[in-house]
């Protein structure tokens, strides 16, 4: 397994990385945004900051969203190259 896994590409696997960083980045932020628009803008009644924290939500959402889809797709190409790395490695040891 360890030999196996010594195979993976390192410019993909750190790809699938990042980009997890990045999505739970902006899912830990979003709640900090979301506590600055009831603390600086609902209880003071600034209406155009409100307005510029949910621009700034939807923006981190967004990011956070186009993360999780190449995350997905890129650990998906690795999770499949692996499984036909075992699956050949198993049945070419049988033969």
């Amino acid at each position: 397994m360890i030999k196996i896994m010594k195979k993976l590409s390192l410019p993909a696997v750190s790809v699938a990385l990042g980009f997890l960083l990045i999505q739970i980045f902006c899912n830990l932020y979003l709640p900090y945004l979301t506590a600055d628009i009831v603390n600086l803008g609902i209880l003071k009644g600034d209406i155009p900051y409100i307005w510029r924290q949910g621009g700034l939500m939807l923006v981190f959402a967004l990011i956070s969203f186009v993360a999780a889809l190449i995350n997905t797709y890129t650990s998906t190409k690795i999770a499949n190259k692996l499984g036909g790395q075992l699956r050949s490695e198993i049945y070419l040891s049988l033969i």
